[in-house]
């Protein structure tokens, strides 16, 4: 996750390592743009990133 500019490479944050197809980003500021980029893991080694996607949290209510 990244929460200002995706082309940052130390800005970005590792959130989890998991098995599962989807993941839900807890904790994050409402109402803010994050970017978020993904990678997988397996017998031959870790993948490249996914170009980075952009999000919106949700607004308080």
């Amino acid at each position: 996750m990244n929460p200002t500019d995706p082309d940052v490479e130390g800005q970005w944050t590792l959130l989890a390592l998991s098995s599962r197809a989807s993941f839900e980003a807890t904790a994050l500021d409402p109402a803010k743009h994050y970017w978020f980029r993904v990678n997988a893991l397996g017998a031959a080694g870790a993948s490249p990133f996914s170009d980075p996607a952009k999000g919106f949290s949700t607004p308080l209510p």
